[in-house]
């Protein structure tokens, strides 16, 4: 039987030695409260770095039209939601797809297009 939890690690491993944590933050809002009264939702907004390598668009997809060339593509063992904001150099980002490797339901990857 394959032992998906030393995969994690070993995906882990690559990540921190490949990886950059000062590049790429994810903005996601959080603790979303509700004033009935008002009729207004307000969140918190927290930016948080992540461990991830930019690896380069698959440029057939970008022949297709399914993606541009100014979108970018990371990978993390971060879990990233589409309701999050990807923020690299200054700019902002919004996801486009994130694809899991989650074999046996052990989440070892993801990797993430976004599009400014």
């Amino acid at each position: 039987m394959f032992d998906y939890v030393a995969a994690q690690k070993t995906a882990s491993d690559l990540l921190n030695e490949f990886g950059d944590s000062t590049q790429i933050q994810i903005s996601r809002v959080s603790a979303k409260v509700a004033d009935l009264v008002l009729g207004t939702v307000t969140g918190t907004t927290v930016n948080t770095f992540i461990l991830a390598v930019r690896v380069p668009i698959n440029i057939h997809l970008v022949a297709a039209g399914l993606i541009t060339t100014t979108d970018i593509k990371f990978i993390t063992n971060t879990e990233v939601l589409m309701s999050d904001m990807i923020i690299v150099g200054g700019s902002k980002y919004k996801i486009k797809t994130i694809e899991p490797l989650e074999p046996a339901g052990i989440n070892l990857l993801y990797s993430v297009v976004c599009s400014e």
